[in-house]
Formats: structure tokens, sequence, C-alpha cells
């Protein structure tokens, strides 16, 4: 099953708040797609100064939608604003054990490699079923690469079968809790399972380690051509609020000043360089 996220946007200027789900991870750079924004085009790539977004909680998109349509019913109650600070949550997703973990896979956190285990009778419903999949999957590497990047596994836990991310599993065998917040894969490595090259993070702060957008021509993130002055204009985006830092015409005072400003933010050594 594919992963979603419920997303509220506020409105500075107004104060009011706007209710929204996106198919994808919380990881994942966005802007909206809800049609109820104004002054804010639909997946426009810029965001206007006096609009900033917090996540809510993520799960399934028939999940998502189901608790965007919940939280739709309480607009005439205007209780959209005490949702604006709250903990990142896993929307009514029952994490397994780490015992139950360690009984599926065998976990080389050197590698960040995961191995199927042969599972016990009781995480199947007969026994011709247990010897079936242990018999097919026992001994070898688990899970395979999401469009999205991830390595990502499938399996069966309180009656529902969804993809899981494999960097969390890695994550809670190794310290034996599930993480609260976003997990960051500190190179940019999506596929890098490697125990020390994951750290627990905000959403926030695991914004300030991005990987270089595909769509990016000038070779630094944050640093484009704008063909209206001629000149290099930088910005950098820090909590939801994209920051004009100024316009340049040498590229190489632009990235100097991009360089700085992701020093003075408190941004990764490691954003934007892979």
């Amino acid at each position: 099953m594919s992963e979603a996220f419920v997303y509220i946007w506020r409105n500075a200027k107004t104060n009011k708040y706007y209710i929204g789900h996106h198919k994808g991870t919380i990881d994942d750079g966005y802007t909206h797609s809800s049609d109820e924004l104004p002054d804010f085009p639909k997946k426009s790539k810029v965001i206007p100064d006096h609009y900033t977004r917090r996540i809510l909680a993520y799960g399934t998109v028939s999940e998502m939608r189901t608790l965007e349509r919940e939280l739709q019913l309480n607009r005439k109650a205007k209780c959209w604003g005490r949702y604006y600070n709250v903990q990142v949550s896993d929307y009514d997703r029952k994490l397994p054990p780490i015992k139950w973990l360690h009984e599926c896979f065998e976990l080389d956190a050197d590698t960040g490699i995961l191995v199927w285990k042969a599972r016990p009778l009781h995480h199947f419903k007969t026994a011709n079923s247990a010897k079936a999949t242990n018999g097919q999957k026992a001994g070898k590497e688990v899970g395979f690469i999401s469009d999205l990047g991830y390595r990502r596994v499938s399996f069966t836990w309180n009656g529902k079968s969804l993809h899981w991310y494999q960097h969390r599993i890695v994550w809670a065998m190794y310290y034996g809790y599930w993480p609260t917040k976003s997990l960051d894969h500190i190179d940019g490595n999506r596929t890098n399972n490697v125990i020390t090259n994951l750290r627990e993070v905000t959403h926030q702060e695991n914004s300030k380690n991005l990987r270089m957008p595909k769509n990016n021509t000038s070779g630094h993130m944050g640093v484009n051509w704008d063909k209206t002055r001629s000149k290099w204009k930088v910005r950098i985006q820090v909590n939801g609020k994209r920051i004009v830092i100024g316009r340049y015409i040498n590229i190489e005072d632009a990235i100097a000043a991009r360089q700085a400003a992701e020093i003075e933010y408190g941004f990764h050594e490691n954003h934007g360089k892979n």
C-alpha cells in the first residue's frame, strides 16, 4: 500500500488553516494539492512568505483520506489551530513489537541489510502457510527498492498487509524502539541503511539535509538564473518559509551567499551534495 500524510497550512495574514493530504512520504519535498488555498496556486513551486505548514500524521493513502475527511468535518468548530503544533504521528497503525521483528529478520547493522529468518508458526494462520513462506523466503535478503528510492518490505501485521520502510525497521531492531520522528539518511543515499548513516530528526531538521533536485541546472542548491534580471538568484527554505537571499552577477558570489546562509540556519554539511 502507498504511504501518505495529512498536512495543515497556516495563512499568517488571515490566521486561517487549511487541511489536505499528500501521497508520498514525509521525507519528500512538496507544496500542496488543495483547491482551497487563496493566493497560493495549486502545486505551485513557490511558497508565499505568509504560508507555513505542518505535518499532522502519516499512514496509508486510505487512512489519510479518512483522517482528512474527519478533520474537514471539524471546520465549523474552528479547531484546526490546535493541530498546528502537534507531534507528527503514525496514524492508526499499530507497530509490531521489537521481539516480533527479531523473529522475522536477521539484521547486519554494519551493512543495513535484513535477511528473512525461518519465522515461527505463530506468525501464520496455518502450518502449511508457514512452511510455504519460510521455504520461499528464509535466508534471502529482504525487500525491494520503491519508486522513491527507499528500501521497503511487505509483510502482514495486525491483520493488514502493508509496506514498511526498512530503515525504520533497522533502527527499531538496533536500538530496541521504533523511531518517533523522521529518519535522515546522512549521506543522502536512501538505500544505505547502515545504522551509522541514520539519525532521528524532526521534519524541519530533515529538510536541511536533502539531495540535489534532478531539475537543478546550476549545480548548487538554492541557486538559479533569473532571466528577467540577468542575475543569479539565491534562495533558502527554512521551516516551510522561502527566503530570498539576493541576486548576484557572478555565480561564485551566489554560491558563497548560499553557503553562508546554510551555516547560519544550521543546514547539514551534506545538504545538496549528492
